[in-house]
């Protein structure tokens, strides 16, 4: 996936109307995702989309959430170890909460609502972040330049 421009991560999205036809952004999501591999979730404005809508895919946790809004954050706080889609070879460590509650659509207009704790409530924290035009660089207390060698893996 190609690093977006610094203009297209720091958008404020907008929210998505009833009724408003999305399913080009899904699709550019899915495409996103998946040239990311290693990517956890996507924002729209990730790939060039200023709507407020939010790819999760975290093996057993995958949803497509539009106007996903954290409604409560709770149980403490964790430095979280991240990586991003749009800043590739980079790690920033961020406090992020441990559990929060989160409401939003589905791409069908059902409203949702889930508790999350752990990894994916790590994920709508990073995901929302990029949706108010906030990186999780812009939040982190320590950016990690990862050193990649011929032939070995990246390390996070």
């Amino acid at each position: 996936m190609s690093m977006l421009t610094h203009t297209e991560i720091k958008t404020v999205c907008t929210p998505v109307e009833p009724g408003e036809d999305i399913n080009y952004i899904i699709a550019k999501m899915n495409i996103g995702i998946r040239e990311g591999k290693d990517g956890l979730g996507l924002a729209a404005n990730q790939v060039g989309e200023t709507k407020r809508i939010i790819m999760v895919d975290n093996g057993s946790f995958k949803h497509i959430f539009l106007n996903p809004v954290i409604t409560r954050r709770y149980g403490g706080t964790i430095n979280s170890r991240e990586g991003c889609l749009s800043f590739p070879g980079k790690t920033a460590l961020v406090v992020r909460h441990k559990q929060i509650t989160m409401e939003g659509l589905s791409p069908t207009g059902e409203k949702l609502a889930f508790k999350l704790k752990g990894l994916n409530a790590i994920i709508i924290q990073h995901e929302v972040d990029h949706l108010d035009g906030i990186s999780c660089m812009d939040k982190a207390f320590k950016v990690i330049t990862n050193k990649v060698s011929s032939g070995e893996p990246e390390r996070g």
